[in-house]
This record gives structure tokens, C-alpha cells and sequence, in this order.
């Protein structure tokens, strides 16, 4: 169910969401850190997701994704 897998997502993004799926995120995202050369490892992609996640950046960044993405998608 798209809607389940959405929330799910939203949740761990926000980190209300299971330690599993929440770690899994902070790993895809430091991947993508490391690969972007925002990170000098992914050991450091993944604390830094981690830490955005924890402080809220990424509940913001999706509510701007969000907002930029109505009616476009």
C-alpha cells in the first residue's frame, strides 16, 4: 500500500519511525552524501543524515519538497 509505505517513510524522516527503517534511511542518505562529496565517507554521510534527521532538517526539507512538488507530480 503506497499510503502505509508513505507514512512509514514520513516517520522515520521525522523520527518517529521504527529504529529499522529509520537506520536504513540514514544509511541510503549517507550513501548519497558520500557520492555527492558532501561527505568524506559513508560512515559520515550516515552521521550526518542521522543528525539532520534528529535536529528536523529533514521533516523541513520535506515539507518544502512537498510544497514545490503539488500539482507537479
Amino acid at each position: 500500500n503506497a499510503g502505509e509505505s508513505a507514512a512509514k517513510m514520513e516517520a522515520a524522516l521525522v523520527g518517529d519511525g521504527s529504529k529499522v527503517v529509520s537506520g536504513s534511511v540514514a544509511w541510503n542518505a549517507g550513501v548519497m552524501l558520500w557520492l555527492a562529496g558532501m561527505a568524506e565517507d559513508w560512515s559520515a554521510g550516515r552521521k550526518l543524515a542521522e543528525e539532520t534527521m534528529n535536529r528536523g532538517g529533514a521533516r523541513a526539507l520535506l515539507g518544502r519538497w512537498r510544497t514545490w512538488s503539488r500539482g507537479r507530480l
